[in-house]
């Protein structure tokens, strides 16, 4: 998740977060800053 707009992606294991450039912000929203979310889903 972008800590800055909110935007989500999902990465598939084995994969790397996106580059810094992967998507833009219109001036003033900041500076793209990518926050982990983890979801853990349980098998069963």
């Amino acid at each position: 998740r972008c800590v800055a707009c909110g935007d989500e992606i999902g990465i598939a294991k084995g994969h790397t977060l996106p580059p810094q450039n992967h998507h833009q912000h219109a001036a003033g929203v900041g500076r793209i800053r990518w926050q982990l979310v983890v979801y853990a889903q349980p098998n069963g």
